[in-house]
């Protein structure tokens, strides 16, 4: 965590439930504000803020150029938001029936694709870079639990060839395959 580092951090969670949840850091002496409040309407002044990050969340979203927006506006010059661990649609993930467990119980749940993300980023006046997933180098080099697909398997056996090569093999898998997403936007 950033306040591990000492950094003045502030989690942002529209579910006040697990804002609570955060407080189990506290036992740990790690401290943080937390705020309840939604992504599309954040509760901070223009330019005050230098980083902001997003886990697993951005894809609840309802309209990503809103929430990007919003961010833009939030954002100190040379600020910057990071995406980690975003689902994203590929031509051979289609997302059908993405979340549809958690769409029951009320969630927001949508699967975006590589392009929507760099658009709305883009309509914000920020400009994107793609990172290759961590989580996926290291199942590919074994570092992770042995993938559970054919083609994971397949991959894992190409990865010390395809490895140097990974920065340029982002973009077409995540257009193809739908891999999580890992994105920095900045001005």
């Amino acid at each position: 965590m950033m306040c591990e580092r000492g950094a003045n951090a502030v989690a942002v969670d529209i579910s006040t439930s697990m804002l609570i949840d955060g407080e189990a850091q506290f036992q740990k002496g790690i401290f943080f504000n937390r705020v309840a409040a939604n992504m599309a309407i954040l509760p901070f002044r223009d330019q005050s803020v230098q980083a902001i990050f997003f886990s697993a969340a951005i894809h609840h979203a309802n309209d990503l150029s809103v929430v990007f927006a919003e961010c833009a506006r939030c954002l100190e010059y040379g600020g910057y938001i990071v995406l980690m661990n975003e689902p994203v649609r590929g031509k051979l993930r289609k997302g059908l029936n993405f979340g549809e467990a958690d769409k029951l119980a009320g969630m927001n749940e949508h699967i975006y694709s590589i392009d929507e993300y760099r658009n709305a980023a883009s309509l914000a006046g920020l400009q994107t870079r793609i990172y290759f997933p961590d989580s996926l180098s290291h199942q590919l080099s074994g570092r992770s639990p042995y993938p559970p697909t054919i083609g994971l398997r397949a991959a894992r056996l190409l990865w010390p060839i395809l490895k140097p090569f990974a920065r340029h093999l982002t973009f077409p898998l995540h257009r193809l395959l739908g891999i999580d997403l890992v994105m920095r936007a900045g001005r």
